[in-house]
C-alpha cells in the first residue's frame, strides 16, 4: 500500500512538473483569447474612426448670422463714407468754385464770377460782345468752308508770344469765336493764350506772398478755377454738344501732342511727315511745356532751368547718389522742325498749331490734351 501510493504520487509530481498539467494549459488559452478579442476590437474601432470624418467644433465666423452682420456693417460703412465724402467736396466746391446755376435756362450754365479785386485776381475778363460785320476779304474767305477757320494762321513761333503775331483784329477773332459766329483756330489760340498768360501772372503774384501770409493751396486752386471759368467757361458753354469747326471728310489726320521738355519733339514731327502717305492731310496740335530760361522774352524774368535727378555715383551702402544741376533752356522741337527747309512749308500753311507753357506751370497731361483738342 505504501509503495503504490508513493508511486502514484511520484507519477503525479512527475507529470505536473513536466507538462504543467491541464490547468495551466486552460489559463494560457484564456489569456490568448482575451488578447485576440482586444486586437479585433482595436482593428474594428480603427476602421470605424478612419472612415468617419470628425467635424471640428463650429466657428462663429462661419455661421450665417455672423456673415450677414459683416455684410450689413460693410454696407453701412460704405454709405457713411459716400455721405461724408460728398458733403466735404460739395462744401469745398461751394467755397472755391461758387454756386453754379440759377440762370433759369436749365442748361447747366456757369455764370462768370467777378475776379477778386486784389492783385492776385486782377486778370481782365475776355470781351463777351460780338463785334461788327467782317471785312470784304474775310467775307470771301467765309465762302470756303474748308479753310474759313484756318485763316489767319496761328504762327508756331516764337515761344509764348506766337499768338501775338496773329494777323488781323485780335479782339474780333476772340469775340467771334466766343459767339460761335465765325470760330477760327487763331481765335482759339488767342483765348487759350490769354488764359495761360493770366494764369502765369496770377501765379507770379501768389508766389510773391511772404510769411506769415504765405500762399495756401486753396488760393492757387481758387485762382485757377476763376480764370478757367472766365476764359474757358464761355467757350465750353457755346460749343457744348457741337463741333467747333466743320467736320473734315478728306481722310485728314490730326495728331495731338502734349510735350513736356521733350528733346525729341523735332525728330518726332519730322518722322511723322516723312512717313505720311499724304503729308498735306496731316495736322499737328502741340502743347509745348518747356523751360525757356532766364529773360526768354521782354518783360519775363524767367527762371534758371534745372535738370532732373541725375545719378552721379554710389554711396557707402551701394545706393544711387543723385544730383540736380543747372541746365540750358530746353530744345524747342517746333523751331527745329520749322527751320528745316524740307518741312518749313507745313508750318507756313498752318499744319502746325502750337501753344506754349512754362514747364513750372504745367497742369498735367490731361489739361495739355484739352488745349490740344481745341486746335482741330
Amino acid at each position: 500500500m505504501k509503495d503504490r501510493s508513493s508511486s502514484s504520487l511520484n507519477n503525479n509530481n512527475t507529470n505536473g512538473g513536466g507538462g504543467g498539467g491541464a490547468f495551466p494549459d486552460a489559463a494560457n488559452d484564456d489569456y490568448n483569447d482575451r488578447i485576440a478579442q482586444r486586437s479585433r476590437r482595436y482593428k474594428k474601432l480603427s476602421r470605424r474612426t478612419s472612415s468617419v470624418a470628425i467635424d471640428p467644433p463650429p466657428s462663429i465666423a462661419s455661421s450665417k448670422p455672423f456673415l450677414v452682420l459683416v455684410v450689413l456693417l460693410g454696407i453701412a460703412l460704405a454709405i457713411q463714407f459716400v455721405i461724408v465724402f460728398s458733403w466735404h467736396h460739395r462744401r469745398h466746391d461751394v467755397h472755391v468754385l461758387g454756386k453754379f446755376g440759377g440762370s433759369g435756362d436749365g442748361g447747366g450754365h456757369h455764370p462768370l464770377d467777378a475776379l477778386n479785386s486784389n492783385d492776385v485776381h486782377n486778370a481782365q475778363l475776355p470781351p463777351q460782345n460780338v463785334a461788327g460785320a467782317p471785312s470784304e476779304e474775310e467775307a470771301e474767305e467765309l465762302k470756303d468752308p474748308k479753310r474759313a477757320h484756318l485763316v489767319p494762321h496761328l504762327p508756331p513761333l516764337p515761344p509764348i508770344l506766337n499768338s501775338q503775331l496773329i494777323q488781323g483784329d485780335k479782339d474780333r477773332l476772340v469775340q467771334e469765336t466766343y459767339s460761335g459766329k465765325h470760330p477760327t483756330i487763331a481765335g482759339i489760340g488767342l483765348i487759350l493764350s490769354e488764359f495761360r498768360t493770366s494764369l502765369h501772372k496770377s501765379n507770379q503774384l501768389l508766389a510773391m506772398k511772404k510769411p506769415p501770409n504765405r500762399v495756401q493751396r486753396d488760393e492757387v486752386h481758387e485762382a485757377f478755377v476763376r480764370l478757367a471759368k472766365a476764359h474757358l467757361g464761355p467757350l465750353e458753354d457755346r460749343y457744348r454738344d457741337r463741333a467747333i469747326f466743320p467736320i473734315r471728310e478728306d481722310d485728314s489726320i490730326f495728331v495731338s501732342l502734349a510735350s513736356f521738355r521733350d528733346h525729341l519733339l523735332g525728330s518726332t514731327l519730322a518722322g511723322a511727315f516723312a512717313q505720311a502717305k499724304h503729308p498735306d492731310k496731316l495736322f499737328i496740335g502741340a502743347i509745348v511745356q518747356n523751360c525757356f530760361g532766364l529773360n526768354p522774352y521782354p518783360g519775363e524774368p524767367g527762371v534758371q532751368c534745372r535738370t532732373g535727378a541725375q545719378v552721379v555715383g554710389k554711396n557707402a551702402q551701394g545706393r544711387d547718389q543723385t544730383k540736380v544741376s543747372d541746365a540750358p533752356p530746353d530744345r524747342n522741337g517746333i523751331e527745329e522742325f520749322c527751320n528745316n527747309p524740307t518741312y518749313k512749308r507745313y508750318c507756313d500753311e498752318g499744319h502746325i498749331r502750337v501753344l506754349y507753357l512754362h514747364e513750372n506751370e504745367s497742369l498735367g497731361p490731361a489739361m495739355a490734351r484739352y488745349h490740344a483738342s481745341k486746335l482741330w
